[in-house]
């Protein structure tokens, strides 16, 4: 009975516990990508700052058509620094999810073998000194 639930374990920690480790990165991976918005900011990259802009009231103005365009340009030159901010943030935190992951899984792939060593060194230390 013992051997069995030993191998039912190692079966575990090495098949279904690998791909929920993967699992669970990847939800952060997507939540960190839909918190911040990065493909709705990509696809918006170049509108204005909450849509906002000058419009010309008169046609043949050119004082006004001047002032209605440094507004608008102004307007999109904001919404591309707040979504650049949003999305970097974005991409930051889903390299560093996955770097994390990738940690997490090399310490989850050592922990057996490392449970084993100091097991041993401790039964070792313990009758041998």
């Amino acid at each position: 009975m013992p051997v069995v639930l030993f191998i039912e374990y190692v079966r575990w920690h090495y098949t279904t516990a690998i791909l929920d480790l993967a699992g669970i990165v990847l939800n952060f991976c997507w939540f960190f990508h839909t918190f911040f918005g990065v493909g709705r900011h990509l696809k918006t990259f170049f509108v204005p700052f909450q849509r906002l802009r000058e419009r010309s009231t008169k046609p043949l103005d050119i004082e006004d058509i001047a002032a209605s365009f440094v507004v608008t340009a102004l307007m999109r030159v904001l919404g591309m620094s707040v979504r650049s901010v949003a999305i970097l943030c974005g991409l930051v935190l889903q390299v560093l999810t996955f770097l994390f992951g990738g940690a997490m899984l090399l310490v989850w792939l050592t922990l057996p073998v490392l449970l084993f060593v100091f097991f041993v060194s401790g039964m070792v230390l313990l009758f041998y000194f």
